[in-house]
């Protein structure tokens, strides 16, 4: 199906969720004019896209503006039938709290007073509950980070000290098995595994505060 009837079918299909018909209607309807079911699936998800683009801006807005929940419904259910209303205001509240958590991730690392930040984020459709889970999650993660970073260091380190006795040792047998010679004082490996294995030891760890 090319591009431009499909995006016909879309706005149609959108029209008809707006204008209350039911998904299996829709589908019936789609069916008789031999669009695939392949087609039908991304016709659906392109059309509630749709309607969703149409209402999430504004609603957010509301919620910015300390609507309530039912406000936020009203200002959706004036143009939709209830189910889709419904459908459309629980993705407008998952938009939001993505938004959100977003803008908690790049302020947590500025304050020590959680308690503040998650009071002024809290509301009817965020839980305090909610934003903890976020701050423990955001912590939890550079925490990971920084202990895997640690720790190949320490392991690249003793990899680099291991390879460096090897060949010294190496090299100091064959010299001894030919009858005395030259052998090979490989410290630099050893070296840099030292120094590979203090800067991972010393690597910052952060702790995941307790809320």
């Amino acid at each position: 199906m090319n591009i431009s009837i499909l995006n016909d079918f879309i706005n149609e299909v959108s029209d008809k969720f707006k204008n209350g018909e039911s998904k299996p209607d829709v589908k019936s309807y789609l069916e008789s004019k031999r669009v695939s079911i392949y087609d039908i699936d991304k016709i659906f998800r392109e059309a509630n896209r749709k309607i969703l683009a149409e209402f999430s801006d504004n609603a957010i807005k509301l919620i910015h503006n300390k609507s309530s929940k039912e406000d936020v419904y009203q200002f959706i259910a004036k143009d939709l039938p209830e189910e889709l209303a419904r459908s459309v205001l629980n993705e407008v509240i998952s938009k939001y709290k993505s938004q959100t958590k977003a803008q908690v991730f790049k302020v947590v690392t500025l304050t020590n007073d959680y308690s503040d930040l998650i009071k002024s984020v809290a509301n009817e459709f965020i839980s305090e509950t909610e934003v903890k889970e976020w701050i423990v999650y955001y912590f939890s993660t550079i925490q990971k980070r920084q202990k895997s970073k640690r720790k190949n260091e320490v392991v690249a380190g003793v990899a680099l000290i291991m390879l460096g006795l090897i060949i010294t040792l190496g090299t100091y047998y064959f010299a001894v098995l030919s009858g005395g010679g030259k052998y090979l004082m490989s410290y630099g490996p050893i070296i840099a595994g030292l120094i590979a294995i203090g800067k991972g030891m010393t690597t910052d760890i952060v702790e995941v505060p307790e809320l």
